[in-house]
């Protein structure tokens, strides 16, 4: 049996989240007063020293950007702690990433308000991902887990909900799963039923080529849903976009732009070295993340996407920097991005 209770993590964590709270109950953007920034000052970026950080390595813990707000949140990351088994046979072996490295790497990014998400090797098994919300509490953080709707009560969801979950993850990318349209829409349906009385948001790992699927599907859902990794389009295999780095030829941009526009879709400004065909991971990204931005900037949320399984030793503090220069300098555009856009979609029932 995973292990639980609060006593299991190391101290560091506790008083870190100690620092979290009281925190935003709810998701309140009015309660800054209890949220922490990790540079000393809120005026002026810090030089931070150096520490061991995800896997060991040393990271510099160099400025931390003053444009990012307080309390901002990491809409999507991920725990993989050594204690909690894996899925048998899972094709990925993922790299342990604790709490104490999250804690860690937060710091270098001065983004203190996570949201667990449930990777596909650990299944259905969402221990770690609770764990660590009985650590941070319910202001501290948010999860999104996955469950299979046929055998998980309503009163288990309930229970996961007082401990900050807001979402169900479907992930078909990783998996290389391919519904049809009719699959599709009864799977959202089926999980949609599950977690309409939680107002919980229906998270979904897809390919960007097949949103015009999802697209007729959404409005009837009652429920929020949020796309991964901005579709995670095939660059490299797109001459059209190489060639204009115009997002309008990628396709499924079209119908994932009419979401966004239409007021019940959420994407995530995430994993861009997933997709990106430059070295650096960032630039051939930029216009999609533009256009997304400027499709409907109140329906975008920031997220690293650490510790970046599959990629491990990505430096997302770059992909940190584009993000806020997309907003043009604009604080409050800043502040929609990185807080409360996600104040917003992970805010549950209350």
């Amino acid at each position: 049996m995973a292990p639980t209770g609060i006593g299991h993590w190391p101290c560091t964590l506790i008083r870190f989240a100690r620092l979290t709270g009281p925190g935003i109950g709810r998701l309140s953007s009015s309660s800054s007063s209890h949220q922490i920034r990790l540079a000393s000052s809120a005026t002026s970026k810090q030089t931070r020293t150096a520490a061991h950080g995800p896997g060991g390595q040393t990271l510099e813990r160099s400025s931390i950007d003053e444009r990012i707000p307080a309390g901002a949140w990491d809409s999507h990351m991920h725990i993989v702690d050594p204690r909690f088994p894996l899925v048998k046979d899972t094709p990925h072996k993922p790299e342990y990433h604790t709490f104490a490295d999250w804690q860690r790497f937060a710091e270098t990014v001065g983004i203190p308000r996570p949201v667990f998400v449930q990777p596909s090797f650990y299944g259905h098994d969402n221990s770690c991902l609770l764990e660590g919300l009985r650590v941070l509490s319910p202001s501290g953080a948010r999860g999104v887990v996955t469950f299979d709707p046929a055998s998980t009560p309503l009163s288990v969801l309930q229970e996961w909900d007082r401990l900050g979950v807001r979402g169900v993850r479907i992930n078909l990318k990783s998996d290389g799963v391919v519904l049809t349209q009719a699959e599709l829409a009864a799977t959202l349906q089926t999980y949609a039923d599950a977690i309409r009385p939680l107002r919980w948001v229906v998270q979904i790992y897809m390919d960007m080529a097949a949103i015009p699927l999802l697209e007729p599907l959404v409005p009837g859902l009652g429920v929020p849903v949020c796309i991964d990794h901005m579709g995670h389009p095939p660059l490299a295999d797109l001459p059209a976009y190489a060639k204009t780095q115009d997002p309008a030829t990628i396709p499924g941009f079209d119908a994932m732009a009419r979401l966004l526009k239409a007021g019940h879709t959420y994407v995530k400004l995430s994993g861009a070295y997933r997709m990106a065909t430059n070295p650096d991971g960032v630039t051939d990204v930029l216009p999609l993340a533009r256009e997304l931005l400027r499709a409907a900037e109140w329906r975008v949320v920031f997220a690293t996407d650490w510790p970046h399984t599959r990629y491990y030793g990505v430096d997302v503090r770059p992909w940190v920097g584009a993000c806020l220069e997309l907003c043009d300098g604009d604080q409050a555009r800043i502040d929609r991005l990185f807080k409360t856009n996600a104040e917003e979609l992970w805010a549950g029932v209350h």
